[in-house]
C-alpha cells in the first residue's frame, strides 16, 4: 500500500521534510517511490515554507494511495496559502483531496448508519454489562476470604 507522508532531512535543531510517495512496508526514512514536494517550518524571508506537486499527490490518492495525518495538516496550511495568494482553482483541488481522505480515516457514517449502529450498540452494552458485574462480585468474595486466611495464619504464629 502506497502511503504519502514526511521524512525529515534536515539536521539538529533545523527540521526539514521531504513529502513523498512511499510503500507502507519500508522505514520512514528509507527508500520511497517519488518525492512529491518540501515543508520547511523554519523558512524566513523570501524562502517558500511548502512547495507540493497538487498533480502527483491527486494521482496517487486517486490510485488509491493513503495520506498521513501530519502530511493532511500540512496540505491544510498549504491550501490557506494559496487561498491568500489567489490562487482558487488550485485550493479547491487541495481541498478536495483533505476531505476524502480524512473521512476515509475518520470513517464517518451517514446518519442513518449511525442510528442503525447506535441502537445495537446499546442493546449489546446493557447485556454485556449485566454478564460482567455478576463475576465482579464472587472476585471480590474470594479475595476477603483469602485476606482473613492470612490474617489467621499471622495471628497463630
Amino acid at each position: 500500500m502506497v502511503v504519502i507522508r514526511l521524512v525529515r532531512t534536515g539536521s539538529k535543531k533545523r527540521p526539514f521534510y521531504q513529502i513523498v510517495a512511499a510503500d507502507k512496508r519500508f522505514p520512514l526514512n528509507g527508500r520511497y517511490i517519488e518525492s512529491l514536494g518540501f515543508y520547511n517550518p523554519i523558512a524566513r524571508g523570501q524562502e517558500k515554507t511548502i512547495l507540493i506537486n497538487i498533480d502527483a499527490v491527486e494521482s496517487y490518492v486517486a490510485k488509491g494511495a493513503q495520506c498521513s495525518d501530519r502530511f493532511i495538516s500540512v496540505l491544510k496550511a498549504y491550501n490557506k496559502t494559496l487561498i491568500a495568494e489567489g490562487s482558487d482553482d488550485v485550493s479547491k483541488r487541495l481541498a478536495k483531496i483533505t476531505k476524502s481522505d480524512s473521512q476515509k480515516k475518520t470513517g464517518k457514517k451517514t446518519t442513518s448508519e449511525k442510528k442503525s449502529t447506535s441502537a445495537s450498540k446499546t442493546k449489546t452494552t446493557s447485556a454485556s454489562a449485566e454478564k460482567k458485574a455478576a463475576p465482579a462480585k464472587k472476585a471480590t468474595a474470594k479475595k476477603t476470604s483469602a485476606k482473613k486466611t492470612t490474617a489467621k495464619a499471622k495471628k497463630s504464629s
